[in-house]
């Protein structure tokens, strides 16, 4: 029998599969290591992806400096990312959200609005159960761990890495060739 955390992964990659096969866009955001997380993942879907299949749209949200800025002097730093992904984003898209950080407004924030207002699917990796942005989350990937000081140490970052990369190379093996 598979694992809770083998069919939260499963699931993932099914979000991802549909918005990569009706040409959506992957949208990542984290928070302290999340944030690099995102953005090496972001690579990794392009590279996983984009050369041997269809290209895959993915974005790291604050990447984008003109309109992070504009956000940012316009609604505060707790809205930005919501704000970054109600200009661009739209149905058909996903969230992916690295959460390393339990008390983040802006992640709270910018889940709330994708789910509330775009009703995006969001797909969240995590430590926290108890996160209050885990109620607008369709996918909760969680990793378990008995140490409270490592909940946002190097042991954390590393297995959400690693549960990224599976997620990429079974986007890879299941999404639709390009034609």
């Amino acid at each position: 029998t598979k694992s809770a955390l083998d069919r939260e992964v499963e699931t993932a990659v099914k979000t991802m599969a549909d918005t990569v096969n009706n040409f959506g866009t992957v949208w990542l955001s984290g928070n302290g290591p999340g944030f690099c997380l995102a953005v090496d993942t972001a690579q990794k879907l392009s590279t996983t992806i984009s050369r041997t299949e269809r290209p895959t749209r993915s974005c790291v949200l604050g990447l984008n400096g003109a309109v992070a800025s504009t956000s940012f002097g316009k609604l505060g730093s707790d809205d930005a990312l919501g704000e970054e992904l109600m200009i661009n984003g739209r149905r058909g898209d996903v969230l992916w959200c690295f959460a390393n950080d339990a008390g983040s407004k802006a992640t709270l924030n910018l889940v709330k609005r994708a789910h509330n207002e775009l009703g995006i699917p969001v797909i969240l990796f995590t430590v926290y159960p108890g996160l209050p942005l885990v109620r607008f989350c369709d996918v909760k990937v969680r990793i378990q761990t008995s140490d409270e000081l490592d909940r946002s140490g190097f042991c954390v970052e590393q297995a959400h890495k690693f549960l990224a990369n599976i997620v990429c190379n079974q986007l890879k093996r299941i999404s639709r060739k390009a034609r």
